[in-house]
């Protein structure tokens, strides 16, 4: 309990378990300074992040990014941008901080909640993007935060694609979403992609 791990495989595969494991919404994981690998106990796909990272302000000054599969959520100097919009129950994030500490993802049931309203606002065009823009998922990821962006002296509107290719192949795609668009980057590993 308390330790993330990343597993690449060939193929789909179930991992079974020995034993049932509970969930709880407050676990403490000590994390350190730089990147941790943690998984998300809360109970569904719709958590507000800057309440799972302890606040609005708590998160600007202590944590600088965020990111699980092809998705992204970085603290710029206008505040958090990126495509990750809401955590998902079981799934794995790294968290990179700037500071060693005891922490719990604020889940909002038996945890103490944080004052105020600290929802981040979803845009109604981040929508899927469509399949043939798909990628495959690498353990190799990085991300490329777009400040600015212009095609033939145009700006990209909020929603259109954006897409990263390596030659021919595509190893990323994201909905622009304005100053900040934060494009997940594959890199090639041991899996087929």
């Amino acid at each position: 309990k308390g330790s993330g791990y990343w597993i690449n495989l060939l193929a789909d595969y179930t991992v079974p378990l020995d034993q049932e494991v509970d969930l709880d919404y407050c676990t403490v994981y000590d994390i350190v300074s730089g990147n941790n690998l943690v998984s998300y106990p809360g109970p569904n796909d719709n958590s507000i992040l800057e309440q799972n990272l302890g606040g609005a302000d708590f998160a600007l000054e202590h944590f600088n990014f965020i990111i699980g599969q092809g998705v992204g959520l970085f603290n710029t100097d206008l505040g958090w941008s990126g495509n990750l919009n809401s955590l998902v129950a079981k799934k794995g994030y790294w968290i990179n901080t700037n500071t060693t500490m005891p922490f719990s993802f604020n889940a909002g049931f038996e945890c103490e909640m944080p004052e105020g309203d600290l929802s981040r606002t979803v845009p109604e065009h981040l929508s899927e993007i469509p399949e043939e823009f798909h990628f495959f998922q690498s353990t190799e990821q990085g991300f490329y935060l777009i400040k600015e962006l212009k095609i033939d002296n145009q700006a990209p509107a909020y929603g259109d694609i954006v897409l990263a290719y390596n030659g021919n192949q595509l190893v990323g795609s994201v909905l622009w979403d304005g100053s900040y668009t934060a494009v997940p980057v594959m890199g090639l590993d041991i899996s087929d992609g």
